[in-house]
């Protein structure tokens, strides 16, 4: 599928083509047997109906999948609307810490980011 999507895998070593790869997952889920409602991204676009980058694959997928909702952030109106849902859907609590070392182990190597 992502082969289809990008036009070819050609110039691609594994890993690159693992990271096209893994578009797929994001749109259709782990068992490729379900889709998402909705993708956001962020890419510059390229003429109409391609952007830039890897995220071209996802959102060519998303595109032949039928995703109802696909919006980039690299427009403002996209953006905007984020902003006006997010500050409708705000909290009426500030948001608490939390201490990742209450919630791991002592020596787990995650708590390093934290610290």
């Amino acid at each position: 599928m992502a082969c289809k999507a990008r036009g070819g895998f050609y110039g691609l070593n594994d890993f690159t083509i693992g990271l096209h790869s893994r578009n797929v997952h994001q749109i259709h889920g782990e068992s490729l047997c379900e889709t998402i409602i909705a993708i956001y991204f962020y890419a510059v676009p390229v003429g109409k109906t391609k952007v830039s980058g890897g995220t071209n694959t996802a959102y060519q997928l998303a595109k032949s999948a039928g995703i109802p909702i696909i919006k980039n952030l690299y427009y403002k109106e996209t953006v905007d609307e984020i902003e006006a849902w997010l500050a409708e859907h705000e909290l009426d609590y500030e948001y608490i810490e939390i201490d990742w070392h209450q919630i791991h182990k002592y020596d787990d190597p995650r708590l390093l980011e934290f610290e």
